[in-house]
């Protein structure tokens, strides 16, 4: 959390590349997501088949991240936000 708030203190102060508070948490989701998916990804590998069946619970997890995915926007579009703001500064 220390390096967000010095984050939002140097956008205050104009400095270039600086992101503002709402952007740190996007990336920060979209990297959260990322690492759930392959997670899940990973689990439904070792479960071999029975990963997709409803009697274990890595089939539920799967469709879960799913939803963290594309909840709150895709992740695509998240990260044109984010890159939106780092161009422009």
């Amino acid at each position: 959390m220390r390096r967000t708030n010095c984050n939002a203190r140097q956008n205050r102060r104009g400095r270039a590349g600086a992101l503002s508070v709402h952007s740190i948490f996007i990336s920060r989701g979209v990297v959260a997501a990322q690492v759930a998916t392959r997670a899940c990804n990973t689990a439904i590998q070792i479960h071999g088949g029975y990963g997709y069946t409803r009697e274990f619970p890595v089939e539920r997890y799967l469709r879960d991240v799913r939803l963290c995915e594309i909840g709150e926007g895709t992740n695509e579009v998240q990260r044109m936000i984010v890159a939106r703001e780092l161009v422009s500064g």
